[in-house]
């Protein structure tokens, strides 16, 4: 008997283990230095370490200095850069993929504890999808992590296993950090108020303490550089911003627009989900899983760049829904499951495995990320640069202070007549691309070729068919642009590049 019990908990431990490591393999992207903003961040943490200062301005452009804007991420550049400075990139990698396994250990953890080992397994295989739909190196990742703490110590005061002192003693401070780190800080005290609500509905006794809890991590999310703004920039953030974002973009919309199995998936994971609870009796003894499976599913419904933290909150209200249907399940039904489980994890393990292969799986950032910067480092280019908006974060990241760039990827540091009348328009528009190239006094064009929006392949084959200018360098990632002027005459006649090596179906 002790044996077979031994056995079990080394099975269930090599299961939970074979999952993190699918996990591992699938958020090891290497990063793509050239369209993230990564590179900014790292900027803004030296910055901070450096001038014992914040940002509170669009401080990297030419084109819009003075433009006030909040650096709601201001902390994580702190630390960032110390992991840069320290450890490089791959640091970085490995401090991200961390937070996440990190974040699915607690979510699992809360997941088993709502119905068991297998069914939270069962679950956690099927969610894999959506927990690596968002995995780039970004401050969000805190966020999923914050989150998954929160979850987890509220359960543990809900079910007394800790009591107040040390609920406020941990929530505290977390949020204090949480809201210098990420706008989703709201996240915290949005969990908070579920477990108010559910509180009200079945444990009255325990009222007042989550509404001073939920009082004390409102006042705490003040201690941020911006007080009440910085409070209140999680609702105001998604406003107007000239620059369509696809991350911002509802479920529905990006579905027509880029056909995707995934949205497919999540769309069958909610509908789901939503059945389940249909299925469940007494709801109001539940009323937190309802909440937070509605409130997740409509960000995720909203805007797809909730998609992630969507799968991480689903596998405990998923396996705590199922556990009703599983506990009906006879011995052979039981015994399926568990074949199905295992089945699914190889089928996770073969996906993730054949992802390695051919592919920029690893740590660190992609090879040949930084040939374009030595280019223009090594040759000494000079004036100011017009760029688009992926690449801002990695020219902010090389090239400042020495150049600043003409946008970077933060629609919210730049007005919204930027982007509108200017930004689009001169790749549109030929006379408004002159206007503003003199205006601005334009020397080098620097561009993500792989910019896919209309106006950036349109404007890349016009330059091309612009004998003002004269492309000087390309690899997989940027091309670069000279004026044809006596400033850049030496280095044109050294490095122009033939017509032959560009086509409309490479640009």
């Amino acid at each position: 008997m002790l044996e077979e019990s031994l056995s079990r908990k080394k099975m269930k431990f090599i299961l939970l283990v074979c999952i993190l490591l699918v996990l591992a393999v699938l958020y090891a992207d290497k990063i793509n230095l050239v369209n993230s903003d990564i590179g900014r961040h790292i900027k803004n943490g030296e910055f901070l370490l450096k001038n014992h200062s914040i940002l509170h301005s669009n401080f990297y452009s030419y084109t819009a200095p003075n433009f006030y804007t909040i650096n709601h991420h201001w902390a994580y550049g702190g630390i960032v850069y110390s992991i840069w400075k320290i450890f490089g990139f791959l640091g970085i990698s490995l401090f991200n993929i961390l937070l996440y396994l990190l974040t699915f250990l607690v979510i699992f953890k809360i997941a088993e504890r709502k119905s068991n080992y297998k069914i939270a397994c069962f679950f956690s295989i099927l969610m894999i999808p959506l927990m690596v739909y968002r995995k780039e190196v970004r401050p969000e990742v805190l966020s999923y992590f914050f989150f998954s703490i929160y979850y987890f110590i509220l359960l543990k005061y809900k079910s007394r296993e800790i009591d107040y002192k040390i609920l406020l003693f941990i929530l505290i401070p977390l949020q204090i950090f949480w809201v210098n780190v990420h706008i989703f800080f709201i996240f915290g005290i949005a969990m908070v108020s579920f477990f108010a609500i559910d509180s009200y509905l079945n444990e009255r006794e325990k009222l007042k303490k989550y509404l001073g809890l939920l009082g004390a991590l409102v006042l705490t999310s003040l201690v941020n550089p911006y007080f009440f703004n910085g409070l209140l920039e999680p609702f105001l953030i998604f406003r107007e911003y000239g620059y369509l974002l696809a991350e911002n973009m509802g479920l529905f919309f990006m579905q027509k627009r880029d056909f995707n199995f995934l949205y497919l998936y999540v769309e069958l994971i909610l509908f789901v989900g939503t059945i389940s609870f249909f299925l469940r009796k007494n709801l109001r003894k539940d009323i937190i899983g309802v909440l937070v499976f509605l409130f997740f599913g409509t960000i995720a419904i909203s805007k797809v760049r909730g998609i992630t933290l969507l799968g991480f909150v689903l596998i405990p209200i998923l396996s705590e829904n199922f556990k009703v249907f599983y506990g009906k399940f006879s011995k052979e039904q039981k015994d399926i499951l568990s074949g199905i489980t295992v089945f699914l994890l190889i089928v996770a393990i073969v996906m993730s495995m054949s992802s390695v292969i051919g592919g920029e799986k690893g740590l660190g950032i992609e090879k040949g990320m930084q040939g374009s910067r030595d280019f223009f480092v090594e040759n000494n280019l000079q004036g100011k640069i017009f760029n688009n908006y992926d690449i801002g974060g990695h020219l902010i990241f090389n090239l400042f202070p020495e150049e600043r760039v003409f946008v970077d990827n933060r629609p919210e540091a730049y007005p919204v007549e930027f982007f509108k009348e200017i930004y689009i328009p001169m790749q549109e528009e030929n006379s408004v691309w002159e206007k503003y190239q003199k205006e601005y006094g334009i020397n080098v064009i620097y561009f993500y070729w792989h910019d896919f929006t209309p106006w950036g392949q349109d404007f890349l084959i016009k330059r091309l068919r612009d004998p003002l200018w004269v492309p000087v360098y390309v690899d997989d990632y940027a091309i670069i642009y000279l004026k044809n002027n006596e400033q850049n005459k030496e280095l044109i006649e050294k490095f122009e590049l033939s017509d032959e090596m560009f086509s409309v179906s490479t640009l």
